[in-house]
């Protein structure tokens, strides 16, 4: 059943593709249809509770019907000019355009284009072996990326439950809602990697595009796309279940179509304006339903459309009718999120919703030491680890001037040292901390290549074109005129100032963390599409040139020498896997956690005293999922669901929490009917809990009847009913 998701992709591409006639603007098109189809089933089947394997499947199929008409009636339609005479050849104008697309790439990109589009091939081989064989591991996954998928499944809706991990029902929700539906039709995980695989190589087509629609270089543009594919953050989030690549696709679709706006002559509103529109509107609602935080990075380019439109004295009706369009488009799309949140917490946003992730201070003086320290997480590399220290040291003496706290909560999540937390272990390239340090550096580069650029326009540095009255009617050839303009006119300004302040805001705002690198990525990897268009600048008019050449093999050298080690590290897991055979499944969702006898054992212990009717005690941080996923492959019937204790409950009215309330079923309610009471209670990853002791749940007490003891300093227990 699985097989239906692909074809329905396939299939709208195909249409979109020809209709738009041009595979990668198909390819943007067909991700927004897509997902938007997605939104609308998901949300359309939990109304009723009924969002199930079934219901799912035959949506899509019924999508897949209406597209195939659509190809059908499409075909006629050309069939039937063929004959009346007109575009004869209309039936394979669209393929044959597409290998003419082809063709033209391998011949503008060189040697250079060819090499990297092997080594991406190569590179995307390995990666879907890891993706294939790599058993979903890392911690958020198992508290409340797939979490929360385990429990949509039990209640056959997305609509909010009660949980003790608040990052299920506040968290954005889009990559679920597409792993939700991957795991429906597959009935199992098997899949679920290939979300951020899949995200991975969208993305990297749409930046290489994207760079070429501001002017780059082929081979430049090309290059774009290589530095993000070979970025060792791209690589350990390529084979996960988290949600980095998808926001960062959502991100690059928005510049795709921002680009097409700064490169029009005049806003007029018209049919292909609203289209685009609505395609500019829907990226960033999906970029909100996926990773919020890449929306603050998204605001940083507008000032550069803003002062675009008004150099090109654009009417203040059609601004205002297109801001209109995309505004209701965004709030439409991600309407189903903010009711939902504001019927749990009575907020449009969740007061748990950053998370404690954003700086506590608007002292200057300490956001200039966040930004140098979370820049720090970015640079970090292993081929050259005495210049790690060089970075570190000259942050930790920016902040000796200054006289900042280094490790003030203002700008340190809960206190943690710099020092201690600098990623130099074996770890490194984990994909909760994996840096990119050659994206960071060439960034960095291309800022002070920038800056050159405005120094050199303003100081009147501009050489004349030498054939500037070469023909009468003032016109002259492209190739000639690229080789007479001066390199900094092939530079997009306002492209890089916007990149930076994207980069830069969201340094700042972040509060530095150890695991910081994931939540700049997504800015970060815009970052290529500078660094392309700064190095095809720097080579203008020399691409035949043996510079411009020798230039882009030295980049593509020192991306690929830093992409070694992160792919051997993050495929261990996968190799591990295949090499046993795929045997012990279960076993390898705890690669970073022992609790797996001790699940192991609560589930025998609940088995043996023959409970259908679990609730579930657990900590905000606790491996969720594994637990879910162990009953549903012990017996089908049992029913886990979170429950909050009302020592918990009190726990948090007394620290100014707001806890829901609801049923299992999901429904809000003080009151809880008896037949909705565990059977027992599952307390996990808590303080010790001794035998004996009691808690209670809705005014009944449970005693605890058996204890674990695999973990000794915080053993996991089963509680009955008094």
């Amino acid at each position: 059943m699985m097989i239906i998701l692909p074809a329905v992709f396939s299939a709208i591409w195909y249409l979109a593709a020809k209709k738009e006639k041009d595979v990668i603007e198909g390819l943007v098109m067909t991700q927004l249809v897509y997902h938007t189809c997605l939104l609308v089933i998901t949300n359309l089947w939990s109304i009723p509770g009924l969002l199930n394997t079934w219901t799912v499947f035959f949506s899509w199929l019924a999508i897949l019907v209406v597209v195939l008409f659509l190809l059908l009636r499409n075909a006629k339609c050309e069939k039937r000019r063929a004959l009346d005479g007109e575009n004869e050849k209309q039936k394979t104008a669209v393929i044959k355009g597409w290998i003419h697309d082809a063709r033209r790439f391998l011949n503008e990109t060189g040697v250079c284009g060819k090499l990297m589009l092997a080594m991406i091939g190569i590179l995307l081989l390995v990666l879907l072996f890891g993706a294939v064989f790599t058993v979903p591991y890392n911690y958020d996954s198992m508290t409340y990326h797939l979490g929360r998928i385990a429990h949509w499944i039990d209640n056959g809706s997305v609509n909010h439950y009660v949980t003790n991990i608040d990052r299920q029902i506040y968290s954005p929700v889009l990559s679920e809602y597409e792993m939700l539906h991957m795991w429906l039709l597959a009935g199992n995980d098997l899949f679920l990697n290939f979300l951020q695989y899949t995200s991975m190589i969208f993305t990297g087509v749409i930046l290489y595009k994207t760079a070429a629609k501001l002017g780059t270089d082929p081979k430049f543009s090309m290059l774009a796309a290589f530095l993000f594919y070979t970025m060792p953050l791209t690589v350990s989030q390529s084979i996960t279940t988290q949600n980095d690549l998808l926001g960062a696709m959502w991100f690059a679709v928005f510049l795709y179509y921002l680009v097409d706006f700064v490169k029009l002559s005049q806003i007029t509103f018209d049919k292909e304006q609203r289209k685009k529109l609505l395609c500019v509107g829907a990226s960033v609602a999906f970029a909100f339903l996926t990773k919020t935080s890449v929306c603050a990075s998204m605001l940083f380019f507008m000032p550069w459309l803003v002062l675009v439109c008004l150099k090109r004295k654009d009417r203040f009706i059609k601004l205002l009718e297109s801001a209109a369009l995309a505004g209701v488009t965004l709030v439409a799309l991600i309407s189903e999120t903010l009711i939902r949140t504001c019927l749990s917490c009575g907020h449009l946003m969740a007061d748990t919703t950053s998370s404690n992730i954003m700086v506590a201070t608007k002292n200057v003086k300490y956001i200039v030491v966040n930004i140098l320290k979370n820049f720090s997480l970015l640079i970090t590399q292993h081929l050259l680890r005495p210049l790690n220290g060089v970075i570190y040291r000259f942050a930790i003496g920016v902040g000796t001037i200054l006289q900042v706290d280094f490790n003030n909560e203002a700008i340190s999540y809960h206190g943690f040292d710099f020092l201690h937390h600098m990623n130099m272990g074996e770890d490194m390239y984990s994909h909760d901390k994996t840096p990119s340090a050659v994206v960071a550096y060439l960034a960095l580069l291309a800022g002070v290549v920038m800056i050159v650029a405005v120094l050199a326009a303003l100081g009147g540095k501009r050489r004349k074109a030498e054939h500037s009255d070469s023909t009468t009617d003032g016109r002259q050839d492209a190739a000639e005129r690229k080789t007479t303009e001066p390199w900094y006119e092939h530079l997009s300004i306002g492209f890089i100032v916007s990149s930076w302040l994207s980069l830069g805001f969201i340094m700042a705002l972040l509060r530095w963390q150890p695991w910081g690198s994931r939540l700049m990525y997504p800015a970060l990897a815009m970052m290529v599409i500078t660094i392309a268009n700064a190095a095809g600048a720097v080579f203008a008019g020399r691409r035949k040139d043996w510079k411009s050449g020798s230039g882009c093999m030295i980049l593509i050298a020192l991306a690929a020498l830093f992409c070694i080690r992160p792919v051997i590290y993050n495929l261990q897991p996968a190799i591990e896997n295949a090499q046993a055979g795929c045997k012990d499944r279960q076993k390898r969702y705890f690669r970073f956690n022992d609790r797996y006898t001790a699940y192991k054992q609560l589930i025998a212990k609940t088995e043996e005293l023959g409970f259908k009717k679990i609730g579930l005690s657990i900590s905000g941080d606790g491996y969720d999922y594994p637990l879910w996923l162990m009953y549903r492959e012990t017996d089908r019937d049992v029913r886990l669901y979170h429950v909050i204790l009302d020592e918990d409950r009190r726990n948090g009215e007394e620290l100014g929490e707001t806890l829901p309330d609801l049923a299992p079923s999901g429904k809000t309610g003080r009151k809880t009917d008896s037949s909705l009471l565990p059977e027992c209670i599952l307390y996990v990853e808590h303080g010790r809990l001794n035998e004996g002791e009691c808690l209670t749940y809705q005014g009944t007490a449970y005693r605890c009847i058996y204890v674990s003891d695999v973990n000794p300093d915080a053993p996991d227990a089963v509680l009955v009913k008094e």
